[in-house]
């Protein structure tokens, strides 16, 4: 293709490394599904969301990879229809304005949002949602 002063362009103009502005363009979240897992790694070098579709044990929740600052994340647990226990692991995650779930509410969806802090070294949980 042509090339532009970042090197090769893309269909719309836009370079991996340049810096444009793009306009009317969808980004897909990459999404990591599971029904369960005893220990969830959160690494959004990876994937942007993590679902558990139907925890069947407790599991803790940690940091995986090297992320930057403000990288964002989302995590969407459900458990088998009985509650399961979270372990948020201290070193990786902190709440901020929020309280961190220590369990699934049975047979309902939570969410919970977090923000890459890398002066922390940590995730910063800043949202934290049930399903009614």
């Amino acid at each position: 293709g042509p090339e532009g002063p970042e090197g090769p362009l893309n269909a719309d103009g836009a370079t991996k490394t340049g810096t444009e502005t793009l306009t009317n363009k969808t980004i897909v979240p990459r999404v990591n599904s599971v029904a369960s897992t005893a220990t969830l790694n959160i690494n959004p070098a990876s994937y942007d969301q993590y679902n558990i579709t139907g925890l069947t044990t407790a599991m803790t929740i940690a940091k995986a990879g090297t992320p930057v600052d403000g990288q964002k994340v989302l995590i969407r647990i459900r458990d088998n229809g009985t509650a399961r226990a979270l372990t948020w692991t201290p070193a990786d995650f902190r709440a901020v304005g929020v309280t961190l779930p220590a369990a699934t509410f049975v047979s309902r969806t939570v969410y919970v949002g977090a923000v890459y802090n890398e002066q922390a070294v940590r995730f910063d949980v800043i949202a934290v949602g049930q399903e009614a």
